[in-house]
């Protein structure tokens, strides 16, 4: 457990010198010091039917980093990233998520560790170029139906090339997350995951009523020239999704906001065989209420052969557990609550529930096609966030 102590001993120190956490110089204007992202979790799913299986994620994870800026429009940082779950000794060296035929056999002991680096130009007043450690996970701002939030708790920090624009009206993320690096004679892919997340204002978002377009793809390629694997050597599998949302801010003291996105989906599998379907599409509308910190939401999803890629298994038509299980035009519920309460300046307590609940549909297995029961689950969980 000497990793761990390791890190705690950092944390410890970052707050011993958080008095000196800023230095501005009048002359030069550059500035530099410590920050720090964590959050503390506990997350329980009890999940019901064949599409995936409960678990529980109980643990922390804590980003400390130096940054230093030479100027408003450079930004560099340094630091680690750790992630511990309670009652764990050790962990694979590179932990991500569905990496087709990973034989890694190396650990990391008492904490997965990774280095954090990044590297920031701004372009203007709504540019942005990053190298490194992105922006990523729920700042993508993508889908409920293709991003799992969950992922925020378990996924790895994502790495790699991102230009982003924030305008009044309109926003642009793209970027590339390179999962997967490979040597020569590896026994695994190399794998990256490019996106592009948009939101287009047809007015203007000040107004009490705001109307924009979503409009967001994600693909990720395996594959590699100087690997030795040989079965499926080149898999290319796509999400896109274009839609409709309103945002209508009302003069209520309960109810603050109120929303609806309506996004046409689909799912193609470009090159190799790994998936059940090479092609598949899906529609999936959502509501949403929010004021005071309390956020509520309701979402439907029709279902003709999509698999999300990188959002919860309710939301496919493959099983996360046998990829030969598929499910015949599945029907999915989904209802969420989340509170959000700002405790003090950089922490926040935040509780949430889902509840999935998939329709009666037809299941095809290896043994033939059967009718599935409707089935519901429930994830509940609770994390405290810190940004200094």
């Amino acid at each position: 457990m000497m990793t761990i102590r390791i890190i705690f001993l950092g944390i410890s120190l970052f707050f011993c010198a958080a008095g000196v956490q800023a230095q501005d110089s009048e002359e030069t204007g550059r500035k530099w010091g410590l920050a720090l992202d964590g959050i503390a979790f506990f997350r329980n799913n009890e999940f019901k039917g064949e599409r995936v299986s409960g678990y529980t994620l109980p643990g922390v994870w804590v980003e400390p980093r130096v940054y230093y800026r030479p100027s408003r429009r450079v930004n560099l940082e340094a630091g680690l990233h750790a992630i511990w779950y309670h009652g764990a000794g050790k962990y694979p060296v590179a932990a991500y998520r569905d990496i087709a035929f990973w034989q890694g056999s190396n650990y990391h002991e008492g904490a997965h560790l990774l280095p954090f680096v990044r590297a920031e130009v701004r372009l203007g007043k709504s540019w942005r170029v990053v190298v490194g450690n992105i922006y990523g996970a729920t700042k993508h701002e993508l889908p409920t139906a293709m991003y799992n939030d969950e992922l925020l708790l378990s996924h790895d920090p994502e790495a790699g090339v991102q230009i982003r624009y924030d305008g009044r009206r309109s926003m642009l993320d793209v970027w590339c997350n390179w999962e997967s690096f490979i040597y020569r004679a590896d026994n695994h892919h190399e794998s990256f995951v490019f996106g592009m997340s948009s939101r287009i204002g047809l007015n203007d978002p000040q107004s009490p009523l705001h109307v924009y377009m979503p409009i967001a793809i994600l693909a990720q390629h395996r594959g590699g020239e100087i690997d030795s694997v040989k079965t499926e050597s080149v898999q290319t599998i796509s999400n896109a999704s274009v839609g409709v949302g309103l945002r209508w801010t009302t003069d209520a003291r309960i109810v603050e906001r109120v929303g609806f996105e309506l996004h046409a989906m689909g799912y193609y599998q470009q090159a190799g065989t790994l998936w059940p379907y090479d092609g598949g599409t899906a529609l999936y509308a959502e509501a949403s209420a929010e004021g005071h910190g309390l956020r509520a939401e309701a979402g439907y999803m029709y279902n003709h052969n999509y698999i999300s890629l990188l959002g919860s298994p309710f939301f496919s038509a493959m099983s996360a557990e046998t990829w030969t299980t598929t499910f015949h035009n599945p029907q999915t519920a989904r209802l969420g609550l989340s509170y959000r309460y700002e405790a003090a300046k950089g922490v926040a307590l935040v509780a949430d529930a889902e509840l999935f609940h998939n329709f009666p549909c037809d299941v095809t297995t290896t043994t033939g096609t059967m009718q599935e029961k409707g089935a519901t689950s429930f994830a509940a969980g609770v994390r405290i966030e810190v940004t200094l």
